[in-house]
């Protein structure tokens, strides 16, 4: 074969690349990128560049490059050398000293080394461009069954009864109002300013169980999951709009405390912006760079520390497990099912399946509340302003939902669907313990303790009326607690005077009297005022 036969045949060998899907780009062997394999026939040569490609440094094309003669007829017909495949000099020196190795003619090996440096050259590129490409999630197509089966749920007049139900299916154990409340808060990822979440709960109490099992029901392609982040994970999204409209989920919170102050913006704003300098690697300049990350993103996380983050949680909705001992034992003897195999995980799947299925139909519209301006927070609530944010969100939450069982209207604005009564009765049900927690001056763990004391000390004969002192040594025996813990309990209770150290005794410990016996009462009161409220709209709209 000629030489002219020679070029020819190597070109239409690698005319176009072959098929990908069968492992080879530009007629190299590329199913192991960290081993390129590059053979000619007609000349019985083998190439192989070992360890790859530098993908990053695009002005070289340095790699180890490996030829031998195939079939092998002995370990001496192998030239091993690194080199740049951009220097015409290097190439040149390459196949003058591995002819002579491999017993050959300088031609035989430069129309194919030529035509190797071409290829991996194109290779290198594509594989840049589809680094540089957004890896989107794939867009999900529901079949028809799927389609039939979401509708007829999103249609059910007792939607949320229903939901509820579903999720306690799903594996949600004795947590029916905080698994809606977040799956709710879950839904405003669509919304233009979407609703966050803390959950709060001592160590082993549920936190994570009660976000993972709400979590499995929303769609995969709408969420992130993590156990921790840094700030610079959120200014460095693979696509633009990687964190819009998703949900990004913090499995443990305090792993992530150097992010807490980008999060915090990130709730805010629904976008954050943050200016870096980089070396500019041809100049040696440092150049400003911008780098930005756009929501607007529902971001939720679970914790053990109680108010903590205060600008973080004045900015959610705060959801407290439920740590009571019968809730203790519900939740292990569904471990236990589970051990047992007793629990079909074949219809945890299918339950969150369709509500995913029925998210996926739910379409983005502008929602009104014609009976928002009649709705006032109650004045025990701290920070008002934000937290009526949180619950006109809340209740557009609820009518989002329901959009498949509501006309939609439209006028010179656009289209729109309306809120209902029973969606602010839900809205009120669900958000009740969260305004509560709001408008306590207690923190969550200091409150259940609080309350577990006074009704300790009524079972003791200790009431408001007769007001009688108690020790704190009586009190740490009956609740099992370390004396630290029990130390800055009392005194968190001292500061805010609610109870008052009346005296000492060396055997027994600091006597204590509690001054406030009904404080939760007045809150409770407070909020019920929501409810009045209602009744009144009721009233006044019976048709609504």
């Amino acid at each position: 074969m000629n030489e002219q036969d020679l070029v020819n045949a190597l070109k239409k060998a690698t005319k176009n690349g072959i098929p990908s899907s069968t492992g080879f780009v530009h007629g190299i062997d590329v199913r192991n990128p960290e081993h390129l394999i590059f053979e000619n026939p007609i000349e019985q040569l083998s190439y192989e560049l070992m360890g790859g490609v530098n993908m990053k440094q695009l002005d070289r094309l340095r790699v180890t490059l490996k030829v031998s003669r195939f079939p092998l007829l002995s370990p001496i017909h192998v030239y091993r050398n690194t080199v740049d495949l951009y220097s015409d000099s290097q190439i040149k020196r390459y196949i003058r000293e591995a002819a002579e190795k491999l017993e050959l003619g300088t031609t035989d090996l430069t129309h194919t080394i030529y035509t190797l440096v071409d290829g991996v050259e194109k290779y290198r590129m594509e594989r840049r461009k589809e680094q540089l490409l957004p890896q989107r999630p794939p867009r999900i197509e529901l079949s028809p069954q799927a389609k039939t089966k979401a509708k007829k749920l999103l249609k059910n007049p007792e939607l949320l009864t229903e939901l509820s139900s579903l999720l306690t299916s799903a594996g949600l154990v004795n947590e029916e109002n905080n698994g809606l409340l977040l799956f709710l808060i879950f839904l405003t990822r669509q919304f233009e300013h979407p609703l966050h979440a803390l959950v709060h709960g001592s160590s082993g109490s549920g936190k994570t169980n009660l976000l993972k099992t709400v979590i499995n029901c929303i769609p995969d392609e709408q969420k992130h999951i993590t156990t921790a982040l840094t700030e610079n994970v959120l200014f460095y999204p693979p696509y633009k709009d990687f964190w819009s409209h998703k949900v990004l989920m913090l499995e443990d919170l305090d792993g992530s405390m150097n992010a807490l102050y980008t999060l915090r913006e990130f709730m805010s704003n629904g976008h954050i912006v943050k200016y870096t300098t980089e070396m500019d690697t041809v100049s040696g300049e440092h150049k400003q760079k911008k780098l930005e990350a756009k929501g607007p993103v529902c971001i939720v996380g679970a914790t053990t520390k109680d108010k903590v983050y205060e600008d973080n949680s004045n900015r959610s909705y705060l959801i407290h497990v439920n740590e009571s001992y019968k809730h203790q034992q519900d939740v292990m003897m569904y471990q236990n099912k589970n051990a047992a195999g007793l629990i079909d995980k074949r219809q945890i799947e299918e339950v969150q399946t369709l509500l995913k299925n029925a998210q996926r139909l739910l379409e983005p519209l502008e929602i009104r509340n014609p009976f928002q301006p009649e709705l006032m927070l109650p004045q025990v609530v701290f920070k008002p302003l934000r937290t009526n944010q949180h619950y006109i969100a809340l209740i557009k939450a609820v009518t989002y939902l329901h959009q498949f069982q509501l006309d939609v209207q439209q006028d010179e604005r656009g289209r729109y669907i309306e809120t209902k009564l029973d969606h602010i009765e839900w809205a009120n049900r669900l958000c009740r313990e969260s305004l509560l927690r709001k408008s306590d001056q207690l923190s969550g763990v200091q409150r259940v303790f609080f309350e577990r004391l006074k009704a300790y000390l009524k079972t003791q004969g200790i009431t408001e009326k007769n007001n009688k002192g108690f020790y704190s040594k009586e009190v740490r025996a009956y609740f099992r607690l370390h004396t630290q813990t029990l130390k800055r309990s009392m005194n968190t209770l001292e500061n805010l005077g609610l109870i008052t150290r009346i005296g000492e005794n060396r055997k027994l410990s600091f006597e204590y009297k509690v001054d406030v016996w009904d404080d939760y009462q007045l809150i409770e009161s407070g909020v019920d005022l929501l409810d009045g409220r209602l009744k009144e709209l009721r009233e006044k709209y019976p048709n609504a």
